[in-house]
């Protein structure tokens, strides 16, 4: 049985393509929260369709987008972990066509053991793939958790005390 080089499935493609397209948005989301903290920027209301929202902290709008930054980085978990978007069919035959010899690539006339040994170099680079996106995906939450807890702490702090109709750092007019 040959093992034939395969283009990769449609929806493996478009799955992987969202994912990217997700990541994009999660650094460029993360990305407006440092430029934020950057800038110093310091809005003091927000009005959007009639609702006026006075802020007393302005930190708490950066809070704010390291809150959707973490949210947009929990989907991306739930899509690599839940729907499998690097384990798909088409990656592992892709996996199986790059690791075999040169030459025919195919499985007939292969001994048990060369077998094994394709599968479990399958299975490390299948698992070094998986690990770089994941990683590639968590360095905003890191940084996000371990340099910038003040913006998301006054953030969760408003938005619980919002919820709970006191009077906050936020105020509804």
């Amino acid at each position: 049985m040959t093992v034939r080089k395969d283009k990769p499935s449609k929806t493996g493609a478009e799955r992987r393509s969202l994912f990217f397209t997700k990541v994009s948005k999660l650094y460029l989301t993360w990305a407006v929260g440092i430029v934020i903290g950057a800038l110093g920027l310091k809005p003091t209301s927000i009005n959007a369709e009639g609702v006026s929202l006075s802020i007393e902290k302005p930190e708490i709008v950066q809070g704010i987008v390291f809150l959707v930054c973490l949210w947009e980085t929990s989907v991306l978990f739930a899509m690599v972990f839940i729907s499998r978007v690097f384990l798909g069919r088409d990656i592992i035959r892709h996996m199986f066509w790059n690791v075999m010899p040169k030459g025919r690539k195919s499985f007939s006339g292969k001994a048990l053991e060369d077998l094994e040994k394709l599968r479990a170099q399958v299975r490390f680079f299948t698992l070094i793939n998986l690990w770089m996106n994941v990683l590639l995906m968590a360095i905003p939450a890191i940084f996000i958790i371990g340099h910038n807890h003040g913006a998301l702490g006054s953030a969760i702090k408003a938005i619980f005390a919002f919820g709970s109709r006191e009077t906050g750092s936020l105020t509804v007019d």
